[in-house]
């Protein structure tokens, strides 16, 4: 009879479609893990490790990561930018997708969207559409606020993500006119004013900067220089009454190296001890560092001044932070 002649056959084709090494249908399809942004403390389904905030795995040749799709590709974690490396992977080497656009990425999956030359998904948890845009608020100093643009690149791709509406905006109180904690015009202030105008859910911030511009520190700078002691309990009070308040989750943008070597110096102090309170935050918070991705580009990146970006500068900031809240699925 035909359908016992046809039997072996259908065997012989599941067994086939069931190895990974022989069907990229499975392992490309929107219902794998790969390429998922995962956190460093993670899990990641179908085999896959967590590597440098990605779901893949490890390899030491192309032919390793053929099963994942014609566009896999073993790639060395050295070579990849400084921001979207890392120093603690447990292997040299990882299974990537290089992309110059999302429609690059549409081998793995229609969900999949190109960052900064790699493909990436959201991890599976993600909920979209959860947070609206006044639910978002941008806090800081000039940075931030000189020129705005880091907001706006934000926010424009955001939109081209589907996570944010063609008509509507970020809450940006940033400001160039800051003072440090405990001033009239400092981040908490800012804060102040944006919970009064309503609910704060995500918060985009960078801490300290007016603290290293006026603090006088002893030289070379320590951690007993009282600005920046003033900048830690600062930042301790105000994640602490965040939570208190209910925001869900922080983002706290570390300034790039200004051209200052003084400000540099204390800079670098105050970045680990801001880490640490941001780590031991009663509200949800993530730290972000844009030195790595301003390293040997300041001419390009800072304006004049030496602190502030540049057009230029402001748009790779916002893909940085951009990535970061795709990565922890906020506001998405």
């Amino acid at each position: 009879m035909g359908w016992v002649r046809a039997f072996p056959i259908v065997l012989a084709f599941a067994w086939v479609a069931g190895c990974r090494g022989e069907s990229q249908g499975p392992t490309t399809g929107s219902e794998t893990h790969f390429l998922s942004w995962c956190s460093r403390d993670g899990s990641c389904e179908d085999g896959l490790a967590c590597v440098c905030g990605v779901c893949t795995e490890g390899c030491g040749e192309a032919s390793e990561c053929a099963a994942y799709g014609v566009r896999a590709e073993c790639r060395d974690l050295a070579d990849k930018p400084a921001d979207q490396a890392c120093s603690d992977a447990p292997v040299a080497a990882a299974c990537e997708a290089a992309c110059g656009d999302d429609a690059d990425c549409t081998t793995f999956g229609e969900d999949l969207r190109c960052d900064r030359g790699f493909c990436r998904r959201l991890a599976s948890d993600c909920v979209q559409g959860d947070v609206d845009a006044s639910g978002v608020v941008v806090l800081g100093d000039s940075f931030f606020g000189a020129s705005h643009e880091i907001t706006a690149e934000l926010e424009r791709l955001a939109r081209a993500r589907g996570a944010l509406d063609a008509g509507d905006s970020y809450r940006d109180y940033s400001s160039s006119l800051i003072s440090p904690f405990g001033g009239g015009a400092d981040l908490t202030s800012q804060y102040t004013t944006a919970s009064e105008e309503g609910a704060v859910r995500i918060a985009i911030m960078n801490i300290g900067g007016p603290e290293v511009l006026l603090s006088a520190c002893p030289e070379p700078p320590d951690a007993t220089c009282p600005g920046l002691q003033s900048a830690v309990a600062g930042a301790e009070a105000l994640l602490q009454r965040m939570a208190d308040d209910g925001v869900e989750a922080v983002l706290d943008v570390s300034h790039p190296d200004p051209a200052d070597e003084t400000f540099r110096a204390q800079l670098s102090v105050l970045r680990p001890l801001l880490r640490d309170v941001c780590e031991a935050s009663p509200v949800r918070c993530y730290s972000l560092d844009l030195a790595p991705t301003f390293e040997g580009r300041t001419d390009e990146y800072l304006l004049s001044d030496g602190l502030n970006p540049t057009t230029q500068g402001a748009n790779v900031a916002a893909a940085v932070i951009w990535s970061a809240m795709q990565r922890r699925c906020l506001a998405q």
